[in-house]
């Protein structure tokens, strides 16, 4: 099925939920709905077949669904269409509080490395195409991100950190020029 059919399965399929919430029929609206998850996880196999791989490390598969090297970067289970989380790059944000890279984990996922796992595929990426330097930040309050940092800085070995007090934030700066072994 192409990504065009399957899109149009769902717009119907949400046009029938319409029409089953009216006459109060909830049986029929689960089914549907499961109709529509089923269609969605065909629609990303279909999606992510022209999606680039930029890494794996038989845990973690680190795709970009966009040629350029800014924007979303999504962490699915190796060989799995299950979505973890993303990590962004914003070069235009680098010079903010914020930095270049945020990530976000479900929740039903964090505690398990799988941040720092998708940045340590990220980083060489990001060398490959002309990247020198990264910035991370997080609130010195949001404990997981800060011992991800830490460990992203330890498997780097040149972070320079700084603290911003105005807004209690730690940034984290990364020359990927002295990194070696990326």
């Amino acid at each position: 099925m192409t990504e065009k059919e399957i899109y149009e399965l769902i717009k119907q399929k949400i046009e029938e939920i319409q029409k089953y919430r009216r006459r109060l029929n909830y049986n029929k609206i689960y089914e549907l709905e499961e109709e529509i998850n089923r269609l969605e996880e065909e629609l990303l196999k279909v999606q992510m077949k022209n999606w680039k791989l930029v890494g794996n490390d038989g845990i973690i598969d680190l795709f970009k669904p966009t040629p350029t090297v800014d924007g979303p970067y999504f962490i699915f289970f190796h060989d799995l269409s299950i979505e973890i989380g993303e990590i962004t790059y914003r070069p235009e944000y680098s010079n903010t509080l914020y930095g270049d890279i945020s990530y976000e984990i479900d929740e039903k996922y964090r505690g398990k490395s799988f941040a720092l796992n998708g940045l340590l595929l990220l980083v060489p990426y990001l060398k490959e195409n002309g990247v020198d330097k990264i910035r991370i930040s997080s609130f010195e309050s949001n404990v997981a991100s800060i011992k991800t940092l830490e460990n992203l800085n330890r498997n780097l070995g040149n972070g320079h950190v700084t603290r911003n007090a105005t807004d209690r934030a730690l940034i984290y700066n990364f020359d990927l020029t002295k990194n070696k072994h990326l």
